[in-house]
């Protein structure tokens, strides 16, 4: 999930931040870590999530990688991170020229580095052995076809299509509704999941 940057939309920042396991932190080897960067990794770090560093664009001619890697170290200590959220993995990567790989050594091969460090850094996360559905809202809209989408993450439990939800707000107040469809995205398309089989569930 991509984020803003912007102070002004810092309340959607944190709701997002509430859905995610990491982070990946991306910086332009050229510029360095902007004021941006600065607002949106301080929501990470207060979230608790342990950042990925991706500095881009390291086939520019004026590329600074080595510079722009201390001057993102600086900013983890100025925003106070944890032992933890400072010893971050760091990625060197072109997204024009397709790849990335864990050190500036031009012989080192593209082999698969964001994934295999992604998966290294963010383990399957255990969730609590309960049986009732509870999911985190990011972010909610009305369509007039399907009616109300509500996108978060599966905090414990299963849903299938047809089951019973309660909408808890902010205020306290409850609402009553049942889950008509079950979507998922492929870039920024949503894509519906086939209607499970008998006893099926997504979690």
């Amino acid at each position: 999930m991509d984020t803003p940057g912007h102070a002004d939309f810092g309340g959607e920042v944190e709701r997002i931040m509430n859905m995610i396991d990491g982070v990946l932190l991306v910086v332009d080897s050229v510029d360095g870590p902007q004021a941006q960067t600065r607002f949106v990794l301080r929501k990470a770090l207060e979230a608790g999530a342990k950042p990925i560093v991706v500095i881009n664009k390291i086939d520019r001619d004026n590329a600074q990688p080595h510079k722009v890697l201390d001057a993102i170290f600086e900013l983890f200590e100025s925003l106070h991170a944890t032992d933890e959220q400072l010893d971050f993995p760091v990625i060197y990567a072109s997204a024009k020229g397709g790849y990335a790989k864990e050190q500036l050594d031009p012989r080192q091969r593209h082999d698969g580095t964001a994934l295999r460090c992604h998966h290294q850094a963010y383990p399957a996360a255990a969730r609590p052995r309960r049986r009732r559905l509870q999911a985190a809202r990011g972010q909610s809209g009305l369509f007039r076809l399907p009616g109300r989408i509500a996108l978060g993450k599966i905090v414990c439990g299963k849903v299938k299509v047809s089951d019973p939800a309660v909408c808890i707000h902010g205020d306290g107040r409850r609402t009553q509704s049942k889950v008509t469809a079950i979507y998922h995205f492929e870039g920024m398309k949503r894509i519906e999941f086939p209607k499970p089989t008998r006893g099926h569930h997504w979690d």
